[in-house]
């Protein structure tokens, strides 16, 4: 037999879970494609409440997430942040890429000046990690605010570049 399809259906519904997030952690296109043609249902959060997407996020698997946004439940996940207040947009600065935080911001640009848990908003992210091309990014496509102060260091995120 070629297809997998009649071998072992039960196993694919063992660790549904695990076997998602490996696939998106590891940017398995096919694999995530492969597990939610056959039935596997995305489930609504991970570790740390992480939603399916923001794991694509936080992990640089643009493949995955590109599958995930055509999902019916993407709009609701765009929007969703995790058990640390992190929206997308945070996520995605933190990464560092550029070009991930502008397709975020013009599909969701009012996730810009959200707040995480340290009241941070995803330019505070980005500057404070170095992130210049994002926080370039942020103002410029997405006009971040530049006068919110964190709950952090009670600083402006042009204040991280003093420490």
């Amino acid at each position: 037999m070629n297809d997998v399809d009649g071998l072992f259906p039960e196993a694919i519904h063992v660790h549904d879970t695990e076997l998602l997030a490996m696939a998106i952690e590891n940017d398995n296109h096919d694999a995530l494609s492969f597990l939610t043609s056959h039935g596997v249902v995305m489930p609504r959060r991970f570790i740390e409440s992480q939603r399916p997407i923001h794991l694509a996020v936080a992990k640089g698997a643009r493949r995955c997430l590109d599958l995930l946004l055509e999902m019916p439940s993407a709009g609701e996940q765009l929007d969703s942040v995790d058990s640390k207040g992190r929206t997308l947009l945070h996520l995605a600065a933190e990464t560092g890429d550029a070009a991930l935080v502008e397709k975020i911001l013009l599909r969701r640009p009012e996730l810009v000046n959200i707040r995480n848990a340290k009241g941070q908003t995803p330019l505070h992210r980005a500057v404070r990690l170095g992130h210049v091309d994002c926080a370039h990014t942020l103002l410029a496509v997405g006009g971040a605010g530049v006068s919110f102060f964190d709950k952090f260091l009670w600083c402006v995120p042009i204040s991280y570049f003093l420490f």
